[in-house]
């Protein structure tokens, strides 16, 4: 349904300054003191989502941070072996992570997880805090896996903190895409204006933040709402190759044919319309950000977007990669019509090599605020880099890693 509050015009200039219009997530319940004195002075984490791309960063941040913290990493059985690669690597520079991190095998989709009797008592007696990363991000994933792991995967982890005794808050890493179709400012309290969605992960990921929020009064939650994540801002560095990375690996693979030094200098057009706001963060300062909030007990209760508060539109975005390339910038633009039957087509798709979900994207005309994020870093030596600053060092990490296996993951 077509989002009556949104603005259709291509939004202006975000203004962090602009007077929101709350709904107020329900308040976290005040603890006994009896009940915080009770609790294990190591902080011990259950966390899910490792070893994903933020997951891994995140986890060296807290242990470098505190050392003595302890984690839980629920991880299927699939990914067993990379968590322990993760955790082997993370040891070369953080030694207690070997004895800190324990790899729990587990599964989102099965109540409990799957854990037996006293695994289940050991961990409602030990855990203090729960991470829940673990999500599906693939733009073309059908509904029903979507629901199983998406929301039903949510409410298993409701479910669990509910039964800890010494829990003290839930961080949950939602998305900015929860606003599905709407247009304008998106204000970190919004949730629900009778939206659409433009593919089951951000219907799926928007009813998850519906259950979070209704059981806030039982389980104190901090909610982050990352934009789209890159690699990081000083060297570049990823693993996960989505968002704009479409764009730079198939400039990247002209130049691997011989076919970009034909081009250069040349002014070629852009995507879409173009004016759309293209909002990107790099994953350094998502995890700077997540682990300096989180800390704030007045964090409790309140919707954080980690997004650039000055981002660039789609157009500058590609124009930056292009002159990155060594290609003047773009000149007319590409109609999102056409590069849909571009994508389509059964040998210029692959060529291409950017799944048609992701262009829907290109031409989302939404803000999405983040003043939440702002006041609660005042004072604090982190800022969110502009894609002008990082976009060069993005690039050239793409081309040195071209083949690398991951290179074609999905959005």
């Amino acid at each position: 349904m077509a989002d009556k509050k949104a603005k259709k015009a291509r939004p202006a200039a975000p203004k962090q300054t602009a007077k929101k219009v709350v709904k107020k997530a329900a308040p976290a319940t005040a603890k006994p003191a009896a009940k915080a004195a009770a609790k294990a002075k190591t902080k011990t984490i259950f966390f899910t989502g490792f070893p994903g791309f933020i997951g891994k960063r995140l986890v060296h941040k807290l242990l470098e941070e505190n050392a003595q913290t302890r984690f839980v990493m629920l991880v299927q059985e699939k990914f067993f072996d990379a968590a322990q690669r993760s955790v082997d690597d993370l040891a070369q520079t953080m030694p207690t992570a070997k004895t800190n991190i324990e790899l729990l095998p587990g599964d989102l989709t099965v109540d409990g997880f799957g854990f037996d009797a006293a695994t289940t008592n050991r961990l409602r007696r030990d855990v203090t805090e729960v991470w829940h990363l673990a999500a599906v991000y693939d733009l073309a994933v059908p509904e029903k896996i979507a629901w199983n792991i998406n929301v039903e995967g949510t409410r298993r982890v409701l479910d669990f903190c509910e039964g800890l005794k010494n829990f003290d808050k839930l961080v949950y890493v939602s998305t900015c895409y929860v606003a599905g179709k709407r247009t304008g400012l998106v204000v970190e309290e919004d949730l629900d204006y009778g939206q659409g969605f433009k593919n089951h992960y951000e219907s799926t990921k928007f009813e998850a933040e519906v259950l979070v929020r209704k059981r806030m009064d039982k389980v104190p939650t901090v909610v982050i709402r990352p934009a789209i994540v890159v690699g990081d801002s000083k060297t570049g560095a990823t693993d996960k190759y989505d968002g704009p990375y479409f764009i730079v690996r198939f400039f990247a693979d002209l130049e691997r044919r011989n076919i970009l030094k034909h081009l250069q200098g040349m002014r070629l057009p852009s995507m879409g319309k173009g004016q759309a706001y293209f909002n990107t963060v790099p994953i350094d300062y998502l995890v700077d950000a997540m682990c300096h909030i989180v800390k704030n007990p007045k964090a409790i209760g309140k919707t954080f977007q980690i997004s650039d508060p000055d981002p660039c539109t789609t157009r500058e975005l590609v124009d930056l990669i292009a002159e990155a390339f060594g290609l003047g910038k773009s000149r007319g633009v590409i109609p999102l019509s056409v590069i849909r039957l571009i994508t389509s087509a059964p040998k210029l798709g692959p060529f291409v090599g950017m799944p048609p979900q992701g262009l829907d994207y290109i031409d989302q005309s939404a803000v999405f605020d983040c003043q939440n994020t702002l006041e609660f870093l005042k004072g604090a030596d982190i800022r969110c880099p502009s894609p002008r600053e990082y976009t060069a060092r993005m690039v050239e990490y793409t081309r040195k890693h071209l083949k690398e296996r991951g290179m074609k993951a999905k959005y």
